[in-house]
């Protein structure tokens, strides 16, 4: 006859295996604002200057996570390119007629044609084929719904990393954390709360209360929420609401 004190506890278990598949949806969230985050130019270089130890991973780095902050052009050529404009155009330095100016009368004045829009029978005949348009020049996916839902005004804000690292990849380290130690309890199927338990709980604790601080900063700092970190947050809810389920359910039998 099994004794009861070694006898698989099936709540633990399935608590256990519903932080196991929030924390898979949550590192499918985390993931995708990693994408945004170093699909930004130069975030990928930058990383790599600020933890030069890890300067070896470099060249496995997919190349659209490798694009170059755009060069600004030297200022002395802007200057002196509107000079020359200025003075072949406008005739100003000195009241000189300019030689390079066709003399009046000679030659008929041509008018530029107006600007045509590449674009613009695309808009025209078929809307929904120019929005694919432009989210496919922007990107595979893109979760930039309105001024108030983007993932790109709260990816660019000054919150998104951490000591030089991405906040998404924290979560994504947080979330593969839970994944591993979930694996573990239900390999083990423990009758009681043993340390690997333990270790999720404080895990859920603490990325619980992140969680709730990144919201705060959206909602007041940022004023604007990242749909994937609104998900990431309701992943890490109901992973703190199943190990709480476990606290309760183990402290009312003792």
């Amino acid at each position: 006859m099994d004794n009861p004190k070694t006898r698989p506890n099936i709540l633990l278990l399935a608590t256990t295996l519903i932080v196991v598949g929030l924390s898979i949806y949550g590192l499918y969230t985390s993931l995708h604002l990693v994408d945004i985050h170093y699909r930004e130019p130069g975030r990928t270089e930058q990383f790599f200057k600020d933890f030069p130890i890890l300067k070896f991973l470099e060249s496995s780095v997919p190349a659209k996570y490798k694009i170059p902050l755009p060069e600004p052009e030297p200022a002395n050529t802007v200057k002196d390119t509107a000079e020359q404009e200025l003075e072949q155009h406008y005739n100003v330095f000195g009241n000189f007629e300019n030689p390079d100016s066709p003399a009046p009368g000679s030659e008929p004045v041509v008018e530029e044609e107006p600007y045509q829009d590449p674009f613009e029978d695309i808009q025209a005949q078929d809307p929904k084929k120019w929005i694919e348009e432009q989210q496919a020049a922007i990107g595979d996916e893109t979760c930039d719904i309105d001024e108030k839902h983007s993932c790109t005004t709260v990816d660019q804000s000054e919150y998104s990393s951490v000591g030089g690292i991405a906040v998404s990849v924290i979560g994504v380290a947080g979330y593969c954390a839970m994944i591993v130690l979930g694996l573990i309890i239900l390999a083990q199927r423990p009758a009681r709360p043993n340390v690997f338990v333990a270790l999720v709980w404080i895990g859920a604790i603490i990325g619980f209360a992140y969680s709730m601080h990144l919201t705060y900063i959206e909602a007041y700092e940022i004023k604007s929420f990242c749909p994937y970190c609104v998900k990431s947050a309701w992943a890490m809810t109901g992973v703190f609401a199943a190990v709480l389920a476990q606290v309760i359910a183990f402290e009312s039998k003792d």
